[in-house]
């Protein structure tokens, strides 16, 4: 028996084994620089001293790092394939630009980044931010999100101001929910046909209209919800 375990021990001590070639792929380029620091390392390695769970874990801390996987692909090359995490929504902070990923996590700076007609989130603090992505996430399935270009606290009445591209502010609260969204959604696109809309204050059971043209110019509209 040891001498059956001495020849395995010596077989995997063959040159054959050392890595020569480490092929990677990844979705972005912000995370090249650390990647090539772990090619550097594994390079000559011996691919069964590799614990390469261990390493995948550790790069799964990475806050830009979606996921990853490094398998052997050859007695002396390995696979390591990086997803990185995208953009879902700008943040600024302070006098910062941060990209945030699905629920809201900073991973990254916005110049770090290709530019994307994503919403910016501003907010004061982590409660602010929070409180943003819950009016978000509320009407994520309406197809409104893409026409979103700014979202923020306006004061402690709890007023949100949503920014549309146009240049449309609709004012709301973090209590409206869905049914008011499609309603007001509906309207929005059936009154820029024809008009130039300065606000939408939905925050009340009435929507109230606010035209560009004219400052005294106002139409109410009765929200069929009956409700926030």
């Amino acid at each position: 028996i040891q001498i059956l375990l001495n020849i395995e021990k010596n077989f995997k001590n063959k040159e054959v084994f050392f890595i020569k070639n480490i092929n990677i792929t990844n979705s972005s380029s912000t995370f090249n620089e650390e990647l090539q620091r772990l090619k550097n390392i594994l390079l000559g390695k011996n691919i069964n001293d590799l614990e390469l769970d261990s390493i995948v874990k550790r790069y799964e801390r990475d806050i830009r790092v979606k996921k990853i996987s490094i398998k052997k692909s050859s007695l002396n090359e390995l696979d390591i394939k990086v997803q990185e995490k995208e953009p879902i929504y700008y943040g600024q902070y302070k006098e910062n630009l941060y990209v945030l990923d699905e629920k809201g996590d900073i991973f990254g700076k916005m110049d770090e980044y290709h530019k994307k007609g994503i919403p910016i989130l501003i907010f004061k603090n982590y409660t602010e931010k929070q409180l943003l992505l819950d009016v978000i996430n509320n009407i994520k399935e309406l197809e409104i999100e893409d026409d979103i270009s700014q979202i923020y606290l306006k004061d402690s009445s709890g007023t949100i101001i949503i920014i549309l591209r146009d240049g449309t502010k609709i004012k709301t609260l973090r209590t409206i929910n869905k049914d008011k969204y499609i309603l007001v959604l509906n309207l929005y696109r059936d009154l820029i046909r024809e008009k130039k809309i300065e606000y939408m204050d939905i925050r009340f059971e009435d929507i109230i209209v606010k035209e560009k043209e004219g400052t005294d110019a106002r139409e109410h509209y009765k929200a069929s919800t009956g409700h926030r």
